[in-house]
């Protein structure tokens, strides 16, 4: 996103079309989220543009989360924090919607979503029981049973399983327990592969898009975005937030 485009974002948001601007960039970055936006996703993202009737916001949002923008991010945060109620539940439908185009959730888009319901003011388990929709516990890719999983069954299988095992450690409390992979450690405790899982990455991903996914999946879980929250939150935040700065480290490092 260059100066320009920066500029007519910038002025585009401080006109009265903001909110469908806004809530655009917040639909394409959950979009975004877990890897490349898929056809369904755009045509999502398509329809709500042409609904709004706002010439020129699905370029201005898409430059935004292409070129991962964290300001104009957080200002695109502060106009949807600003919806009515109605406006609130109506961009969380979309965004349910978005996040499950493609019949799955990867674990970065399960964690946007929770920080967009915590956002919003909307609880995310209640609204998906009244939509209809099903959102597991989030895994969490620090435990081993989120890698026995994942390693066991492929990327996208894997990734399912560990949200199962996420949803279960959370009824009871981390109580599963199985024997650890031998796998041969990098930098920061993780091989390439995990840390390639852990930004939502394929092997051969170039050093631009690498950074692109540290910054928005650290975007996510700062800690400085969660110290509102209770102390054991902070805490999980603190370690998912080291464990995405290690994943970069290892595929960075020379």
């Amino acid at each position: 996103m260059n100066s320009d485009q920066q500029s007519r974002y910038q002025q585009a948001m401080s006109r009265s079309g903001n909110r469908a601007l806004g809530s655009l960039t917040i639909l394409a970055w959950v979009a975004s989220s877990g890897g490349k936006i898929s056809p369904a996703q755009k045509k999502l993202l398509g329809d709500f543009a042409t609904a709004r009737q706002t010439p020129g916001i699905l370029e201005l949002a898409m430059g935004v989360i292409q070129s991962a923008q964290t300001r104009e991010l957080e200002m695109a945060c502060v106009v949807v924090r600003g919806l009515s109620g109605q406006g609130k539940l109506a961009l969380m439908t979309w965004a349910l919607n978005v996040a499950t185009a493609e019949n799955r959730l990867p674990s970065s888009t399960n964690y946007l979503l929770r920080f967009l319901s915590d956002l919003l003011g909307v609880p995310l388990d209640e609204f998906c029981r009244t939509a209809g929709k099903n959102i597991p516990v989030p895994g969490d890719p620090s435990c081993l049973e989120w890698w026995q999983a994942f390693e066991g069954s492929g990327t996208k299988k894997g990734e399912q399983k560990g949200e199962q095992k996420g949803e279960q450690k959370g009824k009871q409390k981390g109580k599963q327990k199985g024997k650890q992979r031998s796998v041969k450690k990098k930098k920061g405790g993780l091989t390439e592969a995990e840390a390639l899982a852990i930004l939502n990455l394929k092997p051969g991903t170039d050093e631009a898009e690498i950074a692109s996914a540290f910054r928005k999946l650290a975007s996510i879980h700062h800690p400085d975005r969660h110290a509102h929250r209770d102390a054991e939150q902070q805490q999980v935040a603190a370690r998912n937030f080291a464990k995405i700065r290690q994943a970069f480290e290892v595929l960075t490092q020379k």
